[in-house]
């Protein structure tokens, strides 16, 4: 990737927590938009694996059951393998579900410039407060005693549910809407409608695997 190609990103990315109206305009904008939400998939499976492997290695593991057949303690481990894999998963599919929902609704849009919005929307927006603080957790070993092997950081597991992860799930249905009405071009009912319906089986796909 060239300097500019990495700046251009940069201002994508931040302008997704920030802007992410006009950053969706820049990224369609560009010959090949789908390369940059490529990157953003790429980039936030690859600090998750990371996270995950150090996770596992201070003894770490899945906070509620896994619905797969993998022991908690083991999970982070096997994580580690289909992270990003499963990231890539979650993009295709919400980004299918919005595009074949657009079709019958007078959808402008492409698939590839779901994909790259995608890319954004689900896995930029949980950098700052899923990412950051779990890896904090895990690196600096913060096992809290409320929760026999993930934990919360130190907060009380009803305060993390309620303002972090729920609270992150929110923004991401924000800026994914937001993303799809940039893309398809269509009413706000209908961009609600369809995405909503994407967002909800990215979520199901997305919490059957990453613990």
């Amino acid at each position: 990737m060239n300097f500019t190609k990495a700046r251009r990103f940069a201002t994508y990315a931040w302008g997704t927590l920030l802007r992410p109206g006009t950053a969706f305009e820049m990224l369609l904008a560009e010959p090949l938009p789908i390369s940059y939400g490529s990157l953003a998939i790429l980039l936030a499976g690859t600090l998750y694996t990371i996270t995950v492997i150090i996770g596992y290695l201070n003894g770490f593991g899945a906070a509620v059951p896994p619905f797969l057949p993998i022991a908690a303690q083991d999970y982070y481990l096997a994580e580690a393998f289909f992270t990003i894999p499963v990231f890539w998963i979650c993009a295709l599919i919400l980004a299918a579900v919005v595009q074949f929902l657009s079709a019958f609704s007078g959808g402008k849009g492409k698939f590839e410039d779901c994909v790259a919005v995608a890319g954004f929307s689900l896995f930029i927006t949980i950098i700052p407060f899923m990412w950051i603080p779990e890896t904090i957790m895990v690196v600096f070993n913060l096992h809290s005693p409320v929760v026999e092997l993930a934990g919360t950081i130190g907060l009380d597991p009803t305060v993390d549910l309620i303002f972090r992860q729920c609270g992150t799930v929110l923004w991401q249905l924000t800026v994914t809407l937001i993303g799809v009405k940039k893309v398809q071009q269509l009413s706000w009912r209908k961009t609600l409608v369809i995405g909503l319906a994407g967002f909800i089986v990215y979520v199901v796909v997305f919490w059957t695997y990453i613990r």
